[in-house]
């Protein structure tokens, strides 16, 4: 799988808020268990998906004064050259 390039200082994308919303919609409404079935099918499939492309990133630190690798992608490239333009004034 590709490695993605994020910035580190970002928060972590994961479905904490959506998992329990739903989960305590579906216990407030009393719901069948065929439901909760399709529910925890599905958001586990959902937190298998959030947590390999996790697995797969590659974190930038943008105030960190060490040289920055760009990787191949623009994304990097156009993150290096904002650094080293920051760091010219």
């Amino acid at each position: 799988m590709k490695k993605r390039t994020v910035i580190s200082n970002l928060p972590i994308k994961l479905p904490f808020q959506s998992t329990i919303l739903y989960s305590f919609l579906l216990y407030y409404f009393k719901v069948d268990s065929l439901y909760w079935g399709v529910f925890i099918t599905l958001y586990s499939i959902l937190w298998i998906v959030a947590i390999i492309v996790k697995w797969n990133e590659e974190k930038i630190d943008l105030d960190d004064d060490k040289k920055i690798t760009a990787a191949k992608s623009k994304f990097a490239e156009r993150l290096a050259q904002i650094v080293r333009e920051r760091g010219a004034k």
